[in-house]
């Protein structure tokens, strides 16, 4: 499935599979970036490859929140993006979470 023409799917789980609450399941995106993890500009644009995080639901309104992200830069840190009952969760590389200070980590 094509989520959004920024984004290749790598993979995709539809619908949830496992014993993780009610069906927890993923999917994995790669999109072409222009910062490194530090948000440092980089010469050449590099691919990320992040995971969202489905509940039993699949609301794909969190592609809207991602491309929030995309289009203003902001999305080269981020390694998982989980939605649950209306909750968005951003996990960070570790590297940026030791790194920055907890002002920028707060934007």
């Amino acid at each position: 499935m094509s989520y959004c023409p920024f984004f290749q799917t790598l993979h995709d789980e539809t619908r949830p599979v496992g014993n993780l609450g009610r069906g927890t399941h993923y999917s994995v995106l790669r999109a072409p970036v222009w910062h490194d993890e530090f948000m440092n500009r980089l010469e050449r644009c590099t691919f990320l490859d992040f995971a969202i995080i489905w509940d039993e639901d699949h609301d794909d309104r969190v592609i809207d929140a991602i491309m929030v992200l995309y289009i203003s830069g902001l999305l080269a840190p981020v390694r998982y993006i989980g939605e649950r009952k209306g909750t968005l969760s951003v996990l960070l590389a570790p590297d940026v979470v030791r790194r920055w200070d907890p002002e920028t980590l707060e934007q």
